[in-house]
């Protein structure tokens, strides 16, 4: 198994990956995705085995942070420790704050996805009240909790990274 960056060409491989392992509320649409992966703001490093994806972490540089999109281990590859190395991976390479949204631990699955995400030395940040307004094809205000790395987000770097967020990720100014 490899990292790689994506590549044009391999895009809508990106997406399926995407579409099988994220909830329908939470996907952005595939032409605002592609656009801004063109223009050069939004970057995707893969894991690749045999040239499939098998794993994807897609990210936004913010500066003084990177955000990350969507992180997801395809299908039957889950459970093999593959998440953990390629997050490892990613968070050496930027060497910098990286920030990321969860959902609020209200099932089994966003508990679980929260507990690897502190296993792999992120930092849950609940105290501060993060959402995303609706936009293009998110119908309803997502509510999420903010986790970081490699340290907690203190109120003024809050204030200053969430318009940012909403802004870089979302086209959506405050």
């Amino acid at each position: 198994m490899e990292f790689k960056n994506l590549e044009l060409k391999e895009f809508d491989d990106f997406y399926k990956v995407i579409l099988n392992n994220f909830p329908a509320k939470e996907i952005k649409e595939y032409n605002y995705m592609k656009d801004t992966f063109i223009a050069g703001a939004y970057k995707v490093l893969t894991l690749k085995e045999d040239n499939k994806i098998k794993g994807i972490l897609s990210y936004y540089d913010g500066g003084e942070f990177t955000f990350i999109d969507y992180f997801a281990i395809d299908g039957n590859q889950k459970g093999k420790g593959l998440g953990s190395k390629m997050l490892k991976y990613f968070l050496e390479m930027i060497n910098k704050q990286v920030i990321l949204e969860v959902e609020h631990p209200e099932d089994e699955q966003s508990q679980r996805r929260i507990i690897f995400y502190q296993r792999n030395g992120l930092i849950l940040n609940d105290q501060y009240d993060y959402y995303v307004p609706p936009v293009r094809n998110l119908k309803h205000r997502l509510y999420f909790h903010l986790m970081s790395y490699p340290k907690e987000i203190i109120e003024a770097d809050f204030n200053c990274f969430y318009p940012k967020i909403l802004n870089l990720v979302y086209g959506v100014d405050l």
